[in-house]
Formats: C-alpha cells, sequence, structure tokens
C-alpha cells in the first residue's frame, strides 16, 4: 500500500487523510523509539525508558503517559541481530509518511509487519519482506478513540458497518479455540513446544467483512499468521 492508495481509503471512509492519534498514540511514540534507538547505545545498556527518552529528545510532550491512548494487545516487537532486522505490531503511518524515523528499507510502505536481511540481498531482490500492511483505521487503539467518543460526533459510516477492527477477542473465547483446535497451529501443525507462541486468525479477514464468530476463528502460529497477513486460505 503506497501514500496515494492509504489516503484513497481514508477518503472512502469519510475519515481524516492521517490518523488523528498521532502524538496521541503509545504504538506511534514505541514505533519511533525502536526504529530510531533499537541500534544504538541507549537501547543496548538496557537502562532506559522509552518514553523519558522520547520526551528528552523532543519527540513527546511531558504530560504523554497521562494523555496518550494505550497500546491494545498486539504490542510491537522488535528484533535487530547482526544484519538481519525483524518488527510486527508497528504503526503503519511512520515507514510510509515519516521519513526521519522509517525503517531505510521500507520507506513509502504502510508496512506493520516484516523483515530485512541484508545476506539475502541477491540479484534483484531487496532483502526486504514486506509480511503485513494496515490503515490507521484498522488499529485497535483508533477502534477503542471511535467508541469513546461516540457521543460527542457522528461516525463515519465505514464503523457504522463494522468494517474497521473491533475490540478484542475476550479470553473466555480465546481460550475456547485454543481448546478447540488442541493448542495446535492449523497451517503448520506446531504447537508451543516447538518454539512458536499461538494466535487466534480470522479465516476470512477483517478488512474482507469477517467477524469475531467462533467458526470464523483459528488457532495460528506467530509466524503463519504473519505469513498470512490478509489473505483468505
Amino acid at each position: 500500500m503506497n501514500k496515494d492508495q492509504y489516503l484513497i481509503r481514508s477518503k472512502k471512509a469519510d475519515l481524516p487523510p492521517r490518523c488523528p492519534l498521532l502524538g496521541y498514540c503509545d504504538r506511534w511514540a514505541q514505533t519511533i523509539f525502536f526504529y530510531q534507538y533499537f541500534d544504538t547505545e541507549v537501547y543496548k545498556s538496557r537502562r532506559f525508558d522509552y518514553l523519558e527518552r522520547l520526551i528528552k529528545d523532543g519527540i513527546i510532550r511531558a504530560d504523554f503517559n497521562e494523555t496518550s491512548f494505550k497500546t491494545v494487545a498486539e504490542q510491537p516487537e522488535f528484533l535487530r541481530a547482526n544484519e538481519r532486522v525483524s518488527y510486527r505490531n508497528m504503526c503503519p503511518e511512520i515507514n510510509l509518511f515519516d521519513d526521519q524515523y522509517a525503517l531505510a528499507f521500507a520507506k513509502g510502505t504502510a508496512s506493520i509487519s516484516g523483515e530485512y536481511d541484508e545476506f539475502g540481498k541477491k540479484d534483484h531482490q531487496t532483502g526486504f519482506n514486506n509480511y503485513s500492511e494496515r490503515h490507521y483505521s484498522e488499529c485497535l487503539e483508533f477502534s477503542q478513540y471511535v467508541f469513546q467518543n461516540l457521543d460527542k460526533k457522528k461516525i463515519s459510516k465505514y464503523f457504522i458497518d463494522k468494517k474497521a477492527r473491533r475490540t478484542p477477542i475476550s479470553t473466555k473465547l480465546r481460550f475456547e479455540i485454543f481448546t478447540r483446535d488442541k493448542h495446535k497451529c492449523q497451517y503448520c501443525g506446531r504447537t508451543i513446544a516447538d518454539g512458536i507462541s499461538l494466535e487466534i486468525d480470522h479465516k476470512i479477514p477483517v478488512a474482507e467483512g469477517g467477524t469475531d464468530n467462533y467458526d470464523n476463528l483459528i488457532t495460528a502460529c506467530n509466524e503463519c499468521n504473519s505469513g498470512k497477513s490478509n489473505k483468505i486460505l
């Protein structure tokens, strides 16, 4: 998804071009920190507070922690080892719009999950695998913002039709799905004993009209879920 496609999607949904939570969202702040500081002594020393650092550098306000929208589930994850970078659940707007903070290899994409391997570059390959993209309207923090303001302003048709991401799946339903699927990834057959983590996936993605109905949910490992992205299998 490039910038034009992203902005068209905002317009069709009758939403602001860019996320109105920029500067107020914890996922946005964490994404900037991971992209900017992970390879520095600030992070390597493990003696840091990411909010304190961003405040010190003038990227976020001093009262950010008291006024921001906290990350809802899907915590951002970032790993850098030698020449390989892997990340998941980031803010989509950083790589797409904010060149000063974006990952060099992912600039101009709405990528929220992917990996880059310097040694994977050969011929015309870039070494970059873009696993998942997202529009800000699919972020759980934005959904939370919408629901909190239902009585204050008109919500766009996009959300009235329930095409956006909803609140997180309940712990009870999550347990029922895991139990039904015998705590095993339904794509590759692996379990947590194989060193993976289990997640809940939608057979029909939310972006394609899928719901949180019991029959539409399936157990998937983190790797299969990232690779599948928004595809219907």
